[in-house]
């Protein structure tokens, strides 16, 4: 989206007097990620990605952003206080390379449900000859 436009569409969500009716909170409900969750009404989302859209307007210029959560339709949890750009570097660096460990963790649990099936062929036959004896 070009630069203009998206300036024209933050002014315009901007624009709504949405702060009255507005409510955005990011809530911890546990010690799993998965318990974390956003309460928001759509007013407070809409102001909330206009806070992202003026974001990224900067995100090229500087190495973090601020980011405003000191406003009274803000709550929760967990605050977001500023947004730091991400090197190409680092983009490479969140994928997930296997290491030694990782391997060794796999050869070690295939070789024990070998263990396991070999133990239980030879235990079923153990029993079977033993029965026929």
């Amino acid at each position: 989206m070009e630069e203009s436009n998206l300036l024209k569409f933050i002014q315009e969500l901007e624009g709504q007097n949405l702060k009255e009716e507005a409510y955005f909170a990011i809530k911890d409900h546990g010690d799993r990620n998965d318990d974390t969750y956003i309460s928001s009404n759509k007013e407070g989302l809409q102001l909330y990605a206009a806070q992202l859209l003026k974001a990224s307007l900067d995100i090229d210029k500087v190495e973090t952003v601020s980011f405003d959560h000191n406003e009274a339709w803000t709550d929760g949890d967990i605050f977001i206080g500023y947004i730091k750009a991400a090197s190409a570097a680092e983009k490479e660096e969140q994928e997930y390379k296997m290491t030694i460990k990782d391997k060794l963790l796999s050869v070690s649990c295939g070789l024990v449900f070998l263990f396991l099936i070999t133990s239980i062929v030879v235990g079923i036959k153990t029993i079977i000859v033993w029965i026929k004896t």
